[in-house]
């Protein structure tokens, strides 16, 4: 929870100009699977929504995998798109049920973020329970088997994403999760 306002507060720090939130120097993709711990995202996504980064900072954040959350806007069993642009939420938009432990899920966001947020500058954040290189990280709740995402699987969505965006760099790809500093 601190480590993503810490890594708001660098990625802030290293902007030097201002301009509008939709034209961002820097953009923070957070792909957010409750799960059981959704009310450790809850607290992370107000944090966020909090966090005082000025409008050089588009922050989009992908939130589902619970079957239900405490924020009373954001809606269990569904996909949430949030995006917030100085400590304001600007909208939380119903991207629908999919796995969050889904390689198209994965792709679909990241791909929405490259196209719709770009910025000179891209961080993107995988947020749940993490088991290490050989089991993965991102296991929904929503699912049967709480399917979650493999190394292997992020892999193969990053590979997908250079063939259908062509290039496009990320300055940051991490993980808030347990045991994924073996990646």
């Amino acid at each position: 929870m601190k480590k993503i306002i810490l890594l708001i507060a660098i990625i802030g720090s290293l902007l030097l100009c201002a301009g509008a939130c939709a034209e961002a120097d820097m953009t923070l993709l957070v792909y957010m699977c409750g799960a059981d711990i959704q009310s450790d995202a809850c607290e992370d996504i107000y944090e966020m929504g909090i966090a005082e980064t000025g409008e050089n900072i588009n922050i989009v954040i992908l939130a589902g995998g619970a079957e239900s959350w405490d924020f009373d806007e954001i809606e269990g069993n569904t996909r949430n798109l949030i995006t917030i642009c100085d400590g304001d939420f600007e909208s939380i938009t119903d991207w629908g049920w999919a796995s969050m432990g889904s390689e198209e899920s994965l792709f679909e966001f990241l791909e929405y973020g490259l196209t719709y947020y770009p910025a000179e500058r891209t961080a993107v954040i995988l947020w749940n329970h993490g088991a290490g290189s050989e089991a993965g990280i991102c296991f929904d709740s929503t699912t049967q088997d709480e399917d979650g995402l493999s190394i292997l699987e992020i892999n193969n969505v990053l590979y997908d994403l250079k063939d259908k965006l062509g290039s496009f760099h990320f300055d940051f790809f991490g993980c808030d999760a347990c045991m994924m500093a073996t990646y």
